[in-house]
């Protein structure tokens, strides 16, 4: 939906009603498009915007593949820090 500034200005109300019910209104001056209200996104939403963010696909809880099990003979790291943290 388009919109000018002095319709805007006469009916604020009614257009913040519409873009909390998901609508998008732009605004003119003169036929030129000078702003946009849009619904707000959730930081999901605005996530999976994000060219780095990728679904998860894997069988395990949330969709994640379970942890790697490295056999080096050594023990995990995880043991490594709790000791070193009782340490101090």
């Amino acid at each position: 939906m388009s919109i000018s500034v002095s319709e805007l200005k006469a009916r604020l109300a009614q257009h913040l009603r519409r873009v909390e019910q998901g609508e998008t209104v732009a605004v003119t001056r003169r036929g030129r498009v000078i702003a946009r209200f849009v619904p707000p996104e959730s930081a999901v939403e605005r996530l999976r915007r994000q060219p780095w963010i990728v679904a998860a696909t894997g069988s395990g809880p949330l969709g994640l593949n379970p942890p790697v099990v490295l056999d080096h003979g050594l023990p995990p790291m995880s043991d490594t820090v709790s000791r070193d943290r009782d340490r101090d």
